[in-house]
């Protein structure tokens, strides 16, 4: 087995040692965005916590406002230059009716 195995949080990769469970939960992301000088540091830490968190799905803004201590506000102009920026692209999210639900986010990385 290569001292590999299935993790019991279904996370990719595990490695078995003396019984015990290390699971490896990584992205692997382009770096290119932390030596820009013209993007704010939330903004840096926004996008690593997009593609940490939630990969290339889309996430909710909802959703990150409770991951943070950042107002609604910071969050959301930091969202803003992402997208000015094309790392993030966002999309209206509708319901079977059709009707406006609210908008998705994801990551171009």
């Amino acid at each position: 087995m290569n001292g590999f195995a299935r993790c019991p949080h279904s996370y990719p990769f595990v490695f078995v040692y003396r019984r015990a469970f290390f699971c490896l939960k990584f992205r692997v992301m382009n770096n290119r965005i932390f030596s820009r000088t013209d993007v704010s540091l939330q903004a840096k830490g926004l996008l690593a916590l997009i593609i940490a968190s939630y990969g290339n799905s889309g996430v909710n803004i909802q959703q990150l406002y409770k991951l943070s201590k950042n107002g609604r506000d910071s969050t959301t102009s930091a969202m803003n230059e992402l997208i000015k920026l094309g790392y993030v692209t966002r999309t209206k999210k509708r319901n079977l009716k059709g009707e406006f639900e609210g908008y998705d986010y994801k990551a171009n990385v």
